[in-house]
């Protein structure tokens, strides 16, 4: 069955993910645990909305067409041009698409970077957080840096036995940490 979501959701669900943070997750997340298949940039994809690949060819085709024009809207709402002007200033590029991989049909954004765009989105993250001190920026790096090989990497359990434990990410509420 299709996941055809009212635009709202689709927009909350896409502003949400354009947040630096989110961002930072995802790219690091992905050079952490896939590094064979980034060299020099690193990319992760946000899904938008899906159906399962045994669909009928006119779901897929209505799909397609949904997908199509949700991802037009995107582009053209205001506070999603001004997340995506905001990401770009930092050296990501993205693009919407409609893909049919894994098992399935989706409507994605698909956001890239290299490393000095990934640093660069660290200090957007930083100031969204209102770290804006040098001390505190590199301070709060390396515990994004611990966090991440606590949580998110190959070795998280032996990482775990060596590093402190930072608490969540220094970029999130911690309200929000079960959530990243």
């Amino acid at each position: 069955m299709p996941l055809f979501r009212p635009r709202e959701q689709q927009l909350e669900i896409l502003l949400r993910d354009l947040r630096p943070v989110s961002l930072l997750l995802g790219l690091v997340y992905n050079h952490t645990q896939y590094p064979h298949l980034f060299e020099n940039e690193v990319s992760c994809e946000f899904v938008l909305a899906g159906i399962e690949r045994g669909s009928s060819d006119s779901v897929k085709s209505e799909f397609k067409d949904y997908s199509a024009r949700c991802n037009e809207w995107l582009c053209e709402n205001n506070l999603v041009a001004a997340a995506l002007a905001r990401i770009e200033s930092v050296g990501l590029r993205y693009k919407f698409y409609v893909s049919d991989q894994w098992g399935a049909y989706f409507s994605a954004l698909g956001v890239w970077a290299d490393e000095k765009a990934i640093a660069r989105l660290e200090g957007l993250a930083a100031d969204d957080t209102g770290i804006f001190k040098p001390a505190e920026r590199a301070e709060a790096a390396e515990k994004f840096r611990i966090f991440m090989a606590r949580n998110h990497s190959k070795d998280y359990l032996a990482n775990r036995e060596i590093l402190p434990d930072v608490g969540g990410s220094p970029y999130c509420d911690p309200c929000s940490y079960r959530n990243t």
